[in-house]
């Protein structure tokens, strides 16, 4: 599972050199007549792997067991590269795109998927809209791999730290980037999320910012798609924008401008062709 903890070199002081010694001198007390330091690498790897996937799966079989009805997943994957859209790519890297293939034992008992698109750098909007395509596209490679698709839905905020500063809320580019991005790729949702820090200092802002901008906005979009999905989509699709490089301030749907993507069982330029007949 988590292999590069075991390769990456690392800082005497950082986290990651504590899993490598750690599990390394684990791997030491298990089989002490072996003395290569390679070897004893490779095995307390191959330990530390199985010992994560088992915490992965038996975690989440146990949520779903208790809750059998919740969209479980884990949060943050897939995963992609944090310099994703640095070179006017549109794409995870290929090693990224690897790395998420070998933990199909994660998404096999997941019910959903729950990509972060946090924007915390500094990069030009442009960038910062490549950055989050990518890891959309990532998360619906991952999805379409199933029968049906996994159900996926977007961890992304309004603020960009507000630990450090109050009312640093998102700029328009940003929240368009992370809010009508999502839907015009085909996004299930999106959930909001934040600190409870200084939230008496915030909570009024917040609400002024949902209630006169970022509320109508996420109307505005849900109200295009779905009359998208209605006219153009026969009801049985969801709109996917044809050329998406850009995020339009204004958040309306042209259904000139997008592309339906079928429901399972329905095929077709606008969906209305039924594939599957049920048998008696």
């Amino acid at each position: 599972m988590a292999s590069t903890c075991l390769s990456d070199t690392a800082d005497a002081a950082s986290p990651s050199s504590v899993f490598q010694n750690e599990s390394i001198e684990f791997a030491r007390t298990k089989n002490s007549s072996i003395s290569d330091p390679d070897k004893l690498k490779k095995l307390a790897e191959q330990d530390y792997n199985e010992a994560a996937r088992d915490f992965f799966v038996k975690t989440i079989k146990l949520a779903r067991d208790l809750r059998p009805y919740a969209k479980w997943g884990f949060y943050g994957f897939p995963y992609c590269n944090y310099d994703a859209g640095s070179k006017g790519e549109y794409e995870c890297k290929d090693d990224y795109q690897k790395w998420n293939d070998r933990m199909m034992f994660i998404f096999n008992e997941s019910k959903a998927l729950y990509p972060s698109i946090y924007l915390g750098f500094n990069a030009t909007s442009d960038r910062r809209f490549r950055y989050v395509q990518a890891i959309l596209k990532e998360a619906r490679r991952i999805s379409e791999k199933f029968s049906p698709p996994l159900p996926i839905y977007a961890y992304t905020k309004i603020e960009y730290d507000p630990l450090k500063e109050l009312n640093d809320f998102y700029n328009d580019s940003d929240l368009c980037t992370t809010l009508k991005q999502p839907a015009d790729l085909g996004i299930d949702g999106v959930v909001l999320w934040s600190s409870s820090a200084n939230m008496k200092d915030r909570c009024l802002n917040i609400k002024t910012i949902m209630d006169a901008k970022i509320g109508p906005n996420i109307a505005t979009t849900v109200r295009g798609h779905e009359k998208c999905r209605a006219q153009k989509c026969s009801s049985h699709g969801k709109c996917i924008l044809r050329t998406n490089t850009t995020c339009p301030g204004d958040y309306k749907v042209d259904l000139n401008k997008y592309d339906c993507k079928c429901d399972i069982g329905y095929s077709g330029s606008n969906c209305s062709s039924a594939t599957i007949n049920s048998s008696i």
